[in-house]
């Protein structure tokens, strides 16, 4: 399991560096949703590593949950310290509606690890 936690992070934040270097999240809007259902998914298998195969959903989704606020606050201070110093414009765009679509893919993310978990331990 430790390196599917390897790889999955590497894999999300290998697309999501490509989609800001290419501007993808401007050409396909649904991109940014997609990535963080996988991230979702991803924090859900690190809570599952780091509390030794926890199959508790409440736990694991709370995990999510928390992984996901905590991004989608790096996110801000990211885009409106980071991004306004560099190119100077503190009022880069930011929505409350942006950020619960976010945290909604998460937490869609993490229940489907979990969906998907408890099938695959329910037929062995």
């Amino acid at each position: 399991m430790g390196k599917a936690i390897i790889y999955g992070f590497f894999l999300v934040q290998g697309l999501n560096v490509l989609a800001m270097f290419f501007g993808l999240y401007a050409i396909f809007p649904w991109y940014d949703t997609v990535l963080h259902t996988m991230g979702g998914a991803w924090a859900a298998l690190l809570c599952g590593w780091l509390y030794k195969n926890e199959k508790n959903p409440i736990l694991i989704i709370g995990f999510v949950a928390l992984i996901g606020l905590l991004w989608e606050f790096s996110e801000y201070l990211f885009l409106n310290d980071v991004m306004a110093w560099i190119f100077g414009n503190k009022n880069l765009p930011m929505t409350i509606s942006d950020t619960l679509t976010d945290l909604f893919a998460d937490l869609i993310g993490g229940s489907l690890f979990v969906f998907f978990n408890r099938l695959k331990f329910r037929n062995k």
